[in-house]
């Protein structure tokens, strides 16, 4: 019984030891060995019994194993192994909330990993669309004041990437419009002086 008692893993595991019998020899409960508990035999005659019955039949076929079960109402797991060179068997069981709390804290902190990386890629999706979005509006802007007959639309743009390239190229159009528009006011200017004579 003893031996019984130290079988225990984290807060709610513990561990029991039957014959190959299905008798309980080893308990933490002492009851249950002092009763000779054995649960296929109360399983004949009480129905809720019959899962630990079937785990207790399991065991006394032979080898290691592990199963799922409910005992008071409880979803248990147990791995069992027979011990060598005796007719006992070792089982280990332990309350299925107990294993998954570590499955659940580590499902939440994935989710919050992922939260946490779709929330970064979107500030910085927000950041790098600014970036390109604002430099492209300020080309169209002068884009627009041209259109309109405006050659001395400014455009100031700091950028050294393709959006930047832009902007040079059509600053250097923007030029050479101006130059285009000296040119033509001076021809005009000289075709106005020889029609006046």
């Amino acid at each position: 019984c003893e031996i019984a008692k130290s079988l225990s893993f984290r807060s709610k595991g513990s561990g029991y030891i039957i014959n190959n019998q299905g008798t309980m020899v080893g308990h933490a409960n002492i009851e249950l060995v002092m009763q000779q508990t054995n649960q296929i035999e109360i399983a004949k005659t009480d129905e809720s019994a019959k899962e630990m019955a079937e785990l207790t039949q399991k065991m006394i076929a032979g080898g290691t194993g592990s199963t799922s079960y409910q005992y008071n109402g409880v979803e248990k797991i147990a791995a069992y192994a027979p011990v060598p060179n005796s007719v006992w068997i070792v089982a280990m069981t332990m309350e299925t909330s107990e294993i998954l709390e570590e499955v659940n804290s580590i499902r939440n902190l994935f989710i919050a990993l992922i939260l946490g990386g779709i929330l970064f890629g979107a500030i910085v999706t927000f950041f790098v669309s600014g970036a390109i979005s604002k430099p492209i509006k300020k080309i169209t802007k002068a884009a627009q004041q041209i259109a309109d007959g405006n050659f001395d639309a400014e455009l100031n743009v700091n950028s050294k990437d393709e959006v930047g390239q832009l902007a040079d190229a059509f600053g250097q159009t923007i030029e050479r419009l101006k130059n285009y528009q000296g040119y033509i006011d001076e021809i005009s200017d000289v075709l106005l002086d020889i029609a006046k004579g």
